[in-house]
């Protein structure tokens, strides 16, 4: 279940923040669905499997000061009771697109000190891995071509880590 963004106690920024070990915020309600014709959201096509406490929620999250309003974001679990939020989603694409990108990241509530590592898998395949935290972002661009089954994963180093992909986007 997705909240309304809680604004940070005290912080005199944006209050698009969230308090610590609460999920980042639904999507605006005029955010379009899809980005551009001829593009899909991961999360239109919907989880087929999944293992760990990520299942990812779409959302709004702010990273490296950036505010994103279309973003799969961890899901309320994530950070209670000190619960790592590690996992994967599969997706099918039916071999029906060229590209997968996204921008990788941690939302500005997440621990300075703390690392997230993103893969895409492609058919049980890793086709990129990447490693941020704090303040970071990583531009993915993946060839999925013929591609069956997509498969997402977060492993964060810690239970106060929030993984977001940000406008993540399937085109072909």
């Amino acid at each position: 279940m997705l909240r309304p963004p809680a604004p940070e106690a005290g912080a005199g920024g944006t209050g698009l923040g969230r308090a610590r070990g609460a999920a980042p915020s639904a999507p605006e309600p005029d955010a379009p669905d899809d980005a551009d014709p001829g593009t899909t959201l991961p999360t239109r096509l919907g989880q087929v499997d999944r293992d760990g406490r990520w299942t990812h929620d779409a959302g709004r999250a702010e990273m490296n000061a950036q505010v994103y309003s279309r973003a799969l974001v961890s899901p309320d679990v994530c950070g209670d009771d000190y619960a790592d939020c590690d996992g994967w989603v599969d997706h099918t694409l039916s071999r029906a697109h060229t590209s997968f990108t996204a921008t990788v990241g941690v939302d500005d509530t997440s621990s300075a000190s703390e690392t997230v590592t993103f893969t895409v898998y492609a058919d049980d395949e890793s086709l990129i891995t990447e490693t941020v935290r704090l303040g970071e972002t990583i531009d993915l661009d993946v060839d999925v071509t013929d591609v069956l089954r997509l498969r997402l994963e977060v492993e964060p180093g810690d239970d106060s880590v929030y993984p977001v992909w940000a406008e993540p986007t399937l085109t072909g």
